[in-house]
C-alpha cells in the first residue's frame, strides 16, 4: 500500500509539472478559530487533486491590488465591475492558493467552475 502511494504523489507531482502548477511553501499553521469561521477551503477536483485556499490571507488593500492587477492584465477587456468577470475570481484564488491563476485557466471548464464559484461564494458572504 505504501508503495502505491509513492506512485500516485509522483504521478500527481508528474501532472502538476505538466500543467504548470508551481509549488511553493505555505505557512501551514492556521489559527483554529480561523478554520471554524470558514476561512480555510478545500476544492477536489475530478482527478483527485486538491487545492486549498486560504481566503484568510485576504484584506482590503490585497482586495485593492487584484483590483489593480486585474485592470492591468485585461485592459480594454477590463469588465466594469470586476466581479462580473470569471478572471477576477482566478486572479483572488491565486492570492489565496499557492499556484497562478494560470493553473486554474488550464483546467476544465467542470473544475475552473468549482474554484470560481468556492471564490464567489465566499466573496459574497456577509
Amino acid at each position: 500500500m505504501e508503495k502505491f502511494k509513492e506512485e500516485l504523489r509522483e504521478a500527481n507531482e508528474e501532472l502538476n509539472r505538466k500543467n504548470g502548477v508551481i509549488e511553493t511553501e505555505v505557512d501551514e499553521e492556521i489559527d483554529g478559530e480561523e478554520k471554524e469561521k470558514g476561512l480555510v477551503r478545500k476544492v477536489k477536483i475530478s482527478d483527485g487533486r486538491e487545492f486549498t485556499f486560504d481566503f484568510g490571507k485576504l484584506t482590503g488593500n490585497s482586495i485593492i491590488e487584484i483590483k489593480k492587477n486585474y485592470g492591468k492584465l485585461r485592459k480594454k477587456t477590463a469588465a466594469i465591475v470586476e466581479e462580473l468577470d470569471d478572471f477576477y475570481y482566478m486572479l483572488v484564488a491565486e492570492y489565496v492558493s499557492k499556484y497562478k491563476y494560470t493553473t486554474f485557466l488550464k483546467l476544465s471548464y467542470k473544475d475552473f467552475a468549482k474554484i470560481r464559484d468556492e471564490v464567489k461564494d465566499f466573496l459574497q458572504e456577509d
